[in-house]
């Protein structure tokens, strides 16, 4: 509906719209958790019409700024972070909503977006010719911890949550009954009282199997864009030492530690040294410097003459590039995008 209304008006140069509230219950009680969310169906099947939306409707050409929020609220989009989430991708091989966004984006002059993405939000997943962003000056986009096929971009700090993966939907119980279902019953006669539970929040160190794609698109897209002035990739975290404690000692009782793995998947968390840390032992500051504050994590890119991310390195003279990761670094295919843009000619307004 909100690019349909866009196309309408053909001297647009601004659009912006928030959606995505109940896609994310935070809720302390299930009983509100079993009414008050978004079915695996209608969501899998808003996000493909969007999609569809981009590639069929004729937007503006006036158009060069957007403001697009797809997760709302981002403490309840990061509340539940043990329960399966679903795959709003299988059968295919990328996410059509993230490839849209690819699509929206390569006309604009200025682009904010908060959402739940792949990296085909970045870089087209099959691409026979090199795309360009000819006047992007500022993309930022705020990510969600987990991946539209129901992986995560981000894990415990002893690996909790790492090997989880996405629930196929059984498109049989997919969509929302027009009829009170013996469920809706059961959960009505359930007492509020006695069914809270805490929300876990452990998830605050990256899995490089599904973070680094994801960045190195970012950074891909980033070095073509001839005019760029910033750019910032980030997520919020939240992180209680418990919970982390809790879902370690759940998956040691469930047999899913070692069991689960792979022999592939062994051999490579032995190439890259992982340990058995217990997350009693965590040391807080692999997250960040002040890990007792609120967390985010993120990488921002900042061109010369402009604002900076610390006040006292406004107007730098040359480029600079900022992580916010703790320990963690990226890859050397991101840091080598970022030097092919640090040769390009800089543009400043």
């Amino acid at each position: 509906m909100m690019l349909d209304l866009a196309a309408k008006c053909p001297s647009l140069e601004y659009l912006g719209f928030k959606v995505g509230a109940d896609q994310w219950t935070n809720s302390l009680d299930p009983v509100l958790e079993h009414f008050k969310h978004d079915h695996e169906g209608p969501l899998r099947d808003t996000r493909d019409h969007f999609a569809e939306a981009v590639r069929e409707i004729e937007l503006p050409v006036s158009l060069q700024r957007v403001k697009l929020d797809f997760i709302s609220n981002i403490d309840d989009a990061i509340s539940e972070q043990r329960k399966p989430q679903p795959n709003l991708v299988y059968p295919r091989k990328y996410d059509p909503f993230s490839s849209s966004l690819h699509l929206l984006s390569l006309h604009l002059r200025k682009m904010e977006i908060r959402v739940m993405a792949d990296e085909t939000s970045f870089w087209p997943y099959d691409s026979s010719t090199t795309p360009s962003w000819p006047n992007l000056e500022t993309p930022k986009v705020m990510f969600h911890i987990g991946t539209p096929s129901g992986s995560w971009y981000i894990q415990g700090p002893s690996g909790e949550g790492r090997y989880d993966k996405g629930e196929r939907i059984q498109e049989d119980i997919a969509y929302p009954p027009f009829e009170d279902s013996a469920s809706d019953e059961e959960w009505h006669y359930s007492s509020l009282e006695n069914s809270c539970r805490d929300l876990p929040a452990f998830r605050v160190m990256p899995v490089d199997e599904t973070i680094t794609p994801f960045l190195d698109s970012f950074a891909r897209a980033a070095a073509s864009m001839p005019k760029l002035k910033e750019a910032l990739l980030w997520a919020s975290l939240e992180f209680h030492q418990g919970d982390a404690e809790e879902e370690e000692s759940e998956n040691e009782q469930e047999g899913v530690d070692e069991e689960e793995k792979t022999d592939a998947e062994e051999i490579e968390a032995e190439d890259q040294g992982e340990t058995e840390e217990s997350s009693e032992d965590f040391n807080r500051t692999a997250i960040a410097l002040y890990p007792d504050d609120g967390l985010a994590w993120g990488i921002a890119y900042v061109a010369p003459g402009g604002l900076a991310f610390d006040m006292g390195e406004n107007n730098p003279s040359s480029r600079q590039l900022w992580w916010r990761v703790g320990q963690w670094r990226p890859s050397k295919n991101f840091s080598s995008y970022f030097r092919v843009l640090a040769k390009c000619k800089a543009t400043v307004s």
